[in-house]
Formats: structure tokens, C-alpha cells, sequence
């Protein structure tokens, strides 16, 4: 049943009138959501986009139109937001931690794993995922920017999501979203292959963390991003999935990146837990075996690296990859051997150098 079911059902008894639910007509105008239109003599409510509540011969006021749209509203904004003050502010106080007490949360032994009321969230159908959508506001100080920003950012979600999702209070440009995995399983993104099984749930919330930042950015024109937290099996799990949210945000603003699901890119954090005493003696690793120095090494050892770990250490598939011919990478794989000791087709070397290729451009340390 519908949320707005019940209340509608009191009033419409209470007036003694009858109501349906119809499609909301494609010609009708475009007025907001719980905005009222006559047509044909019949007084349409505006639900969502699809949606309407259609009143046959019901002449009433406006006063007690609006009346009946302001309750919807109402219930409407305590449905999205699932009463989710306990989780919004759970989310602020994991944005105030340190990237190493982020890691004592999802590791579990920060002594927080104590039971919370978590509020509508544990009555949700679990696993699910938690989704942060954050931007950067146009204007710092205005709270109106930011709400129309929000609302840009629902109605984004909301076509792509359908009616399979609850928001939760989050202070600031910021949207804090539950998406059951169940639901999850009927939205379709760019690319999405049928019959999807495993790890296919992941690498659709890959593309949809993707997409949904592409369409906040070109609708909004904010600088929008998306972060997807660990699979929350069941409420107990919560906060360390808000930890994890976290976690990835930070990360990914740590790399430039615009999306992010937790568990993208195990790499990424092993890089981010290190800081600058464990690059130097990565570094002293690496030229310990080395003829050249680092900063001799062939142009291009990176990319060369990255290629080769992706195509499981295949010459041929890395260089179709890079767009040279094979005999032309051998070259270069030869070139680096001689120059660092390393051959990136053995798996150790490999290894070895992809850590230090992803390494090298932050140089980071870990706050």
C-alpha cells in the first residue's frame, strides 16, 4: 500500500467523494508535485511524474484543495526522509572522523558496534545499499540553492530509481539515499545485461553510481558525485555502512574520481592507508634492485604496468589495450627491465610496480 493510501482514504470519506489513480496526462501542464490542474471539469493532484489522484465531481474550494495537498506534502517529506534524523546525524559524525577511525568502524573494532534506533531504516528490506549524492553548492550560503539543487538531485533518482527508495535527512548539499538490493534488481542502466547473477549486482552499482553522478552534474550543473556504501545485510550493519560510505567518498576525493562503490578498488585503499614514510621506502624498494633511478625509468612505465595488470600479464591483449604493436611493447618491456630490475611479466614484478604506478601521483599521506 501507498503511503499517501490512508490519509487520502480519510479525507475523500470525510467529503464523501470518490477518487481514482491515473497516469498523469503527457498535454496537462507541467505544475509541481502536489500541484492541482483541471481538466475536462475534474481536479487532477499531481503525485509524482507518472502519477495523479484524479477527483470526479468534486467542486470543492481552494482552501480545501490546498489543504489536502499540504497533507500529502507533509507526509510525503516524513516518508523520504523515513524519520532518518538518527541516520543523517550518524552520517555527519562519520564525515568528522579520521581516515583511520573510518577504518576502526567497517573493521568493527572501534567499540561503537553497540545497538541504535535507527528509526524506519530497520523496518527497510534487507540487504540493501546505502547512496550519498554530494556536491558542491553554486552559492555557500544559500540555503534555497541548495534545496533547489536537492531537488534536481530527487528527481534524478527518482527516474532512475522509480519509487524503490528512501531518503534520509543529511545536513547540507548532500542526499543520503537506501536502496534495497531487491529493488535494485529492476533498474535498468546503459550496458545492463539481462539475467544478472553474482557479482553482476556490483557492476551494476558501478554504472549506476556513474550515471546517476553524469545526470546531477547536467541537470543541476553542480559538481556532483556519488558514493555507494558495503552491502548493509541487516540494520546492526548500519553504521559501519555509513563508515564505508565514508570511506569511499574519501577516497574518491582523494583520486579525483566523481563515483564509487565500496569495494571498487581494494588497491585504492591500501594506497590511501599508506603515507609518506611507507612511499619513501617503497621507493628505496624499488631502486634497491634498479640500475637507473626512478625518475630515469622509461616514459610511460605506468601506463605500461597498468596495461599488463589488467590484461592478467598478456602482452597481446595490453597492447591492443595501449593501441602499439605487440613487438613494440616487448620492446618497452625490455627497456623497463633493464632500467628497474622489474619484469612486469612476471606476477611479483607486476604487482610490485602497479603499487608504486598507482602510488606515485598523490604521494599522500593518510590524515
Amino acid at each position: 500500500m501507498d503511503w499517501w493510501h490512508d490519509a487520502l482514504e480519510l479525507w475523500t470519506k470525510a467529503f464523501g467523494i470518490e477518487w481514482t489513480l491515473v497516469e498523469w496526462p503527457h498535454n496537462a501542464p507541467d505544475v509541481p508535485r502536489f500541484g492541482w490542474c483541471n481538466r475536462d471539469e475534474t481536479w487532477l493532484l499531481r503525485l509524482d511524474d507518472g502519477r495523479a489522484i484524479r477527483f470526479p465531481n468534486w467542486d470543492a474550494s481552494e482552501e480545501v484543495r490546498c489543504a489536502l495537498a499540504w497533507t500529502l506534502r507533509q507526509l510525503a517529506h516524513e516518508q523520504r526522509f523515513g524519520g532518518g534524523r538518527p541516520v543523517g546525524q550518524a552520517y555527519a559524525g562519520c564525515r568528522d572522523m579520521t581516515f583511520a577511525e573510518l577504518t576502526a568502524v567497517v573493521a568493527g573494532v572501534d567499540g561503537r558496534g553497540e545497538p541504535r534506533d535507527w528509526g524506519p531504516l530497520a523496518q527497510k528490506k534487507f540487504p540493501g545499499y546505502l547512496i550519498a549524492i554530494e556536491w558542491t553548492a553554486k552559492h555557500a550560503n544559500s540555503e534555497r540553492q541548495v534545496a533547489e539543487d536537492a531537488d534536481i538531485a530527487r528527481h534524478v533518482i527518482e527516474a532512475m530509481f522509480g519509487h524503490g527508495w528512501t531518503e534520509f535527512d543529511a545536513n547540507g548539499p548532500c542526499l543520503l539515499v537506501f536502496l534495497a538490493e531487491d529493488d535494485l534488481a529492476g533498474i535498468e542502466c546503459d550496458g545492463d545485461e539481462p539475467a544478472c547473477a553474482g557479482d553482476q549486482s556490483f557492476v551494476k552499482l558501478l554504472a549506476i553510481a556513474e550515471q546517476l553522478a553524469a545526470a546531477v552534474r547536467a541537470e543541476a550543473f553542480v559538481d556532483a558525485k556519488v558514493w555507494v556504501s558495503m552491502p548493509v545485510v541487516s540494520p546492526h550493519m548500519v553504521f559501519s555502512a555509513l563508515a564505508s560510505l565514508q570511506l569511499t567518498a574519501r577516497m574518491g576525493d582523494r583520486h579525483n574520481r566523481t563515483h564509487g562503490v565500496f569495494g571498487e578498488d581494494p588497491a585504492l585503499y591500501l594506497l590511501s592507508v599508506a603515507g609518506a614514510a611507507q612511499w619513501k621506502v617503497l621507493q628505496a624498494m624499488l631502486t634497491a634492485r634498479a640500475v637507473q633511478p626512478l625518475r630515469d625509468w622509461p616514459d610511460g612505465w605506468r601506463e605500461l604496468t597498468e596495461a599488463m595488470i589488467k590484461a592478467n600479464l598478456n602482452a597481446s591483449e595490453a597492447a591492443r589495450s595501449l593501441y602499439v604493436h605487440r613487438n613494440t611493447l616487448l620492446a618497452r618491456i625490455e627497456r623497463l627491465c633493464e632500467a628497474s630490475g622489474f619484469d612486469v611479466r612476471r606476477g611479483e614484478d607486476a604487482i610490485a610496480l602497479y603499487l608504486a604506478a598507482r602510488f606515485m601521483p598523490q604521494q599522500v599521506a593518510s590524515t
